[in-house]
């Protein structure tokens, strides 16, 4: 009497064999796109206009409070609040939606300070900016 023989079947691994210089030479292109990325990266950081960085920090916080460490030492002026989102026509808010802002959000009672650069203007923190966003935005629902 014969037994039945089970038979398995393994699946194929699929492998790379490489030799030494292949792999150094591997990683050797891979180290230069990398840095060639992260020099990239700092070009266009230090190309960007200040004013810009101040408003994508502004709007990061407003998306996520963790990302400044301390808020209340942050400041942020009318200008930078009036460009957080952008008209239609892609120009920043209008004087008049920043007066509005400040009245409906509860932002003119804020501490304020005026503004190291421009002194007419004045400057909030940014956590009193992202509590009357919240507040300004809460209302329009």
């Amino acid at each position: 009497m014969r037994k039945s023989m089970k038979v398995r079947i393994m699946e194929a691994i699929s492998a790379v064999v490489l030799n030494k210089d292949v792999l150094e030479e591997m990683l050797e292109r891979a180290g230069q796109r990398g840095a060639e990325l992260a020099v990239a990266q700092f070009k266009e950081q230090l190309e960007q206009d200040p004013q810009d960085r101040h408003v994508m920090r502004l709007r990061e916080f407003l998306l996520d409070r963790s990302s400044v460490e301390l808020p209340r030492e942050v400041w942020a002026s009318s200008h930078h609040i009036r460009r957080i989102e952008l008209s239609p026509k892609g120009k920043p808010k209008s004087n008049t939606w920043m007066q509005h802002f400040k009245r409906e959000s509860g932002l003119e009672g804020c501490t304020s300070r005026p503004s190291p650069s421009h002194g007419r203007l004045r400057e909030w923190c940014f956590e009193d900016i992202a509590n009357a966003w919240e507040r300004f935005y809460a209302f329009k629902w």
